[in-house]
């Protein structure tokens, strides 16, 4: 595509009749832009919400509105304008629908149209850092975070310990893995507001998303690598043709011999997802032995019950929390409000029923306090946000 984007699909954006794989290949264009680049697209966006005639086409006084609040956010914050909130993708994909529910009112939020941002978000909440807790194959459990020692237990040639960069490490010291050690299995769980990253026996990295828990054993002694997921992990699985690496979820199990793939699978999400960066896996329904796909790079699977989905996704947004980043790409704001209650380790209320209407694109760091998130959020003038203690109420 290079430094232009075809016409016709940037044409489709403005309509709102792309497909959901234009739009992830739109999504993952804009990423490469500079600065001018990035200005050069946005006028030629505005200049096809200008020309239009039909009585639906976007509202152009709202369109303004968004124009001049995307150069007043990037010039606050200082940052690249590939990590600004496209909101001039929101306003092609969203305002032709939602005109209605993103149109200006001031009297929106009766009883806090008085209060300023300021008082509305000035109970700020600090983001998640590395926490977990190591429960042993007797019930006993141990906090993991900065002050945990740095060997942790030992039994039949295994020691857990931790490393300097806080990683969790299950070490046989030199001995041979093929050691006759029984396997005994730990568990290890993340908190809201937590993540952790270990390397299990036989040298597979895993990071733990926030509220996530894995189970597995102390030595992989059969004919293949098994763990149980829930929640949210990134693998970089050790290649080992002779013994497969298989993940077990409540939905479904991902069978792979070597490669690097995230797994979403959070009870509290419709679907759970399988996205491919490198290798091949095999996933598979729980629950229907015959809905078996075969992943290739690239290649997301969508469980549903008991269906799978195959999509083409974008890496960068796949793994944005691991590598610091909320990235929202035409997402609800009840699901973008799952991801902040699981990190910030907040409650979410709601005064009013929202709806699945307005898509959010955009990132944002998630190193950064709760308030600078509510923030970008707020942009939309669509929601609202009051901070009390651990509850964060969403108005419209």
């Amino acid at each position: 595509m290079g430094n232009r984007i075809d016409a016709e699909l940037l044409n489709k954006i403005a309509k709102d009749s792309a497909s959901d794989l234009e739009h992830q290949i739109f999504n993952s264009w804009l990423n490469t832009l500079d600065a001018a680049q990035y200005e050069e697209v946005l006028n030629d966006f505005e200049k096809l919400v200008q020309n239009g005639t039909d009585e639906n086409d976007v509202n152009r006084s709202l369109w303004e509105k968004i124009k001049l609040d995307v150069e007043a956010h990037e010039e606050s914050v200082k940052i690249k304008r590939k990590k600004t909130f496209f909101w001039f993708s929101v306003a092609a994909s969203v305002l032709l629908t939602v005109s209605s529910v993103l149109y200006l009112n001031t009297n929106k939020v009766e009883d806090i149209s008085h209060l300023s941002l300021e008082q509305r978000l000035d109970n700020d909440i600090s983001p998640g850092k590395n926490q977990a807790i190591l429960e042993l194959a007797d019930g006993s459990k141990i906090v993991l975070d900065e002050s945990a020692s740095a060997k942790i237990w030992e039994e039949s040639g295994v020691v857990v310990k931790k490393s300097k960069d806080g990683q969790l490490l299950y070490d046989f010291e030199g001995k041979s893995k093929t050691t006759s050690a029984k396997p005994v299995y730990h568990t290890i769980s993340t908190p809201n507001g937590g993540e952790y990253q270990l390397v299990l026996p036989d040298g597979t990295k895993v990071w733990l998303n926030a509220s996530s828990r894995l189970k597995f054993p102390t030595v992989f002694d059969g004919d293949q690598r098994d763990v149980e997921l829930s929640g949210e992990a990134y693998f970089e699985v050790v290649s080992n043709k002779a013994k497969p690496f298989i993940v077990q979820t409540d939905r479904e199990k991902v069978k792979v011999l070597g490669t690097e793939f995230n797994m979403s699978a959070y009870a509290d999400e419709m679907t759970s997802r399988t996205s491919l960066l490198k290798g091949k896996v095999e996933v598979s329904a729980k629950n229907n032995s015959n809905s078996v796909e075969v992943l290739h790079p690239g290649q997301q699977s969508i469980i549903h019950g008991d269906n799978i989905q195959i999509v083409q996704f974008d890496a960068t947004e796949a793994i944005a929390w691991k590598n610091g980043e909320f990235m929202f790409n035409r997402e609800s704001i009840e699901s973008v409000m799952r991801k902040i209650a699981r990190w910030y380790d907040v409650e979410i209320i709601y005064k009013k029923p929202i709806g699945d209407d307005l898509k959010i694109w955009g990132a944002v760091s998630r190193f950064d306090n709760i308030s600078e998130v509510l923030k970008f959020i707020e942009r939309t003038k669509v929601v609202y946000f009051k901070v009390e203690g651990r509850k964060v109420y969403v108005m419209k």
